[in-house]
């Protein structure tokens, strides 16, 4: 069996690529047959039908990451159901719903709004498409699955929430980032992830948001912890640069000027008390390996993602006036003993769900 797998790779962005080596992954463990894999080779651009001609396969997976909106990786998924391969969707997303929409998902009464955030094309017709005709449609989270709910697909559709990829990633042990940069193992670590959005994000104002994680950290360094300051993606470095200047004085602060790889980052994280991160899929990894951690929401993808493993209350959307003092006001709750064990009990939840994805790929 040969699988091609759709996902935003080769731009040394984590968090896609956490998605497909978690894939990989799974496929060792639990695909007891005989397979190929690859991954769709997005520099050359190429048509599936010319692919499937120079390196013939027999099914598409849509992986991890939202991938639902824009038209790149939906038109694949749907020239797929054309060519009548089977269609998977891995621990898919949608991102950009409107802050009006996750404020009433949290209530309980989810509402779709008209528009999107930042004006963002999202085609309706087309991912109603691709899940009535997919095999099976794995998807990220709540969010996402109340969302494509919306949208009224086929009775006939096979569709529900498996979690995001990135909590099954198990690596092997990479200390790298523990040898190079971490020197004090006296204090207590805090993680914290930071870098650009290109002020696409709630409340439109990274420097408004910097400044509150400035505050934020210097209080976090006048409890006595030790804080280091990590990307995940080579546009978030100079970012994560300015912030470190902005606290190198305040107390004992390290900053990784490098993009470590996935497993280093998940070593990384498993040593800390907790993490505080704007980008996602830091939050995934920091789940991941058993850290609690703070997100900093800047998109719904993140609302979908906590709210598949029971972590709302700990995340915080980037329009917030107080993030300061939410974070002092939960701190206590977020690294007990009972969180961490929810968090655990998640991971093995989407573990089996994503263990029976992979067997379906067999039938």
């Amino acid at each position: 069996m040969k699988i091609l797998y759709l996902g935003y790779l080769g731009v040394n962005n984590i968090g896609d690529e956490v998605c497909y080596e978690a894939f990989a992954q799974a496929c060792d463990r639990w695909l007891n047959e005989d397979y190929t894999l690859f991954s769709y080779p997005i520099s050359a651009s190429k048509t599936l039908k010319e692919l499937h001609a120079e390196k013939p396969f027999d099914l598409v997976v849509l992986g991890g990451g939202s991938l639902f909106q824009g038209n790149f990786f939906i038109d694949l998924a749907l020239e797929a159901i054309e060519m009548k391969l089977p269609l998977y969707c891995y621990g898919t997303g949608i991102d950009y719903m409107t802050e009006e929409t996750i404020e009433s998902f949290k209530r309980g009464d989810f509402q779709l709004s008209p528009t999107t955030f930042n004006n963002k094309e999202i085609n309706r017709d087309k991912i109603k498409k691709v899940i009535e005709n997919s095999t099976f449609a794995g998807l990220r989270g709540p969010l996402t699955h109340k969302y494509i709910k919306a949208l009224n697909p086929s009775p006939a559709s096979n569709y529900q929430i498996i979690g995001d990829s990135g909590m099954l990633f198990t690596p092997k042990k990479d200390d790298y980032i523990q040898r190079k940069y971490l020197h004090d193992s006296s204090k207590k670590i805090i993680a914290v992830n930071w870098g650009t959005t290109q002020n696409i994000l709630f409340g439109y104002d990274e420097y408004k948001l910097k400044n509150q994680m400035i505050k934020t950290c210097t209080k976090l360094l006048q409890k006595g912890y030790q804080i280091v300051i990590f990307p995940m993606w080579d546009m978030d470095i100079s970012h994560c640069k300015s912030l470190y200047d902005s606290l190198k004085e305040q107390g004992n602060v390290i900053f990784i000027p490098e993009v470590c790889t996935a497993s280093q980052i998940y070593h990384f994280l498993s040593l800390c008390h907790f993490s505080l991160n704007l980008k996602l899929h830091a939050n995934v990894l920091s789940a991941s390996s058993g850290t609690p951690f703070i997100q900093l929401a800047y998109r719904s993808k993140g609302v979908d993602f906590a709210a598949s493993i029971h972590q709302l209350p700990y995340t915080i959307l980037t329009n917030t006036n107080t993030l300061s003092e939410t974070i002092e006001k939960k701190e206590y709750y977020l690294t007990s003993n009972k969180n961490r064990k929810k968090i655990r009990i998640a991971k093995e939840r989407i573990i089996a769900r994503h263990k029976n994805f992979i067997a379906s790929l067999k039938k």
